[in-house]
């Protein structure tokens, strides 16, 4: 991994050294002010991976710097950790408008440090997978997704949309990864050959709100794909484990008490929290085809994002 370290304080630039040198990353070129950081950018035969700059500097400070490497092409999603003596949110709020990643503060921690710089590590790793199948990505969103025999309307459920509001929402997202948490809900006990259409619909829409009030205290979009098949995400820091999220919707269920029981089954689709639109999409369809393949026509399913799934500070989603 190729690390440039731009700051102007030459021992904030040899325990940056130590640092990275002790966590495993040794390909670190540094540069003492911004304008240093440009000419090495211009000189360089390999790209950087990642950025590590200081706020505060004289001349060009790192904010400016880090909106002049936002506005090259070939550096529009690599990571920008910001390094910061500062007290105050103001200037990081800044350093995010300007596109950074993610930030440390001093005094410099190495454990820190070495965190924040392994994730970066694992986003560049996600970026490329998704820039590799890219054309294939196109082709399988050109492709009507796998329809259930059955797909009941949800109305009224605030959060819960059609499916293609939800394909909308994170295709429409700007380059870049966000904080994003994918869940999918299996509705068990709901056999749309079996069961009149009444019964179906009752369930799915059962179903819609149960999902809704478990959900309500977050940022959160999900859709019924068919079958009773559920699939979202909601955005932000805060992540809730696939037990805690059962369990709760277990307790509504029993506290909503239907004349026709159902039971959801909870599943957590991929681990990772830092994901583009893009990739969130691939995951979340990925999931519905390997549920509704074997009611539609041999629809493909993308191994490799389903490897992936069974495989994190993030940024906090953008709409």
């Amino acid at each position: 991994m190729r690390v440039l370290a731009v700051d102007d304080d030459p021992i904030i630039l040899d325990l940056l050294e130590v640092s990275l040198h002790q966590s495993g990353f040794c390909d670190l070129v540094t540069a003492a002010s911004a304008e240093e950081a440009l000419s090495a950018l211009e000189e360089a035969s390999e790209m950087f991976d990642c950025f590590l700059l200081d706020i505060v500097m004289p001349g060009k400070d790192g904010i400016a710097l880090c909106a002049d490497i936002r506005a090259m092409s070939a550096y529009r999603q690599t990571p920008i950790i910001m390094i910061t003596a500062l007290t105050g949110y103001e200037p990081l709020d800044r350093a995010f408008a300007a596109g950074a990643t993610d930030y440390v503060r001093k005094p410099l921690n190495g454990l820190e440090l070495g965190t924040r710089i392994n994730l970066a590590n694992m986003l560049n790793e996600s970026l490329r997978r998704e820039a590799a199948k890219e054309e294939l990505l196109k082709q399988q969103m050109a492709q009507p997704i796998p329809q259930a025999t059955r797909v009941a309307a949800v109305e009224g459920v605030e959060g819960v949309v059609d499916i293609l509001r939800l394909e909308n929402n994170l295709l429409r997202l700007p380059d870049g990864c966000y904080a994003l948490n994918l869940v999918a809900f299996d509705v068990i006990g709901t056999d749309s050959g079996s069961q009149p259409e009444d019964v179906f619909d009752a369930a799915i829409q059962l179903a819609a709100k149960t999902i809704a009030a478990v959900l309500a205290d977050r940022r959160f979009i999900v859709s019924h794909a068919g079958e009773g098949v559920f699939v979202g995400f909601y955005s932000g820091r805060r992540v809730i484990w696939e037990a805690d999220l059962q369990s709760a919707i277990n307790q509504e269920l029993t506290q909503s008490g239907p004349s026709e029981p159902i039971a959801i089954e909870v599943t957590i689709p991929t681990s990772l929290r830092l994901i583009s639109g893009r990739g969130a999409l691939d995951v979340l369809m990925g999931y519905v085809d390997s549920r509704l393949q074997p009611l539609g026509e041999n629809a493909p399913v993308d191994q490799e994002t389903v490897e992936r799934s069974q495989e994190q500070e993030p940024t906090e989603f953008q709409s």
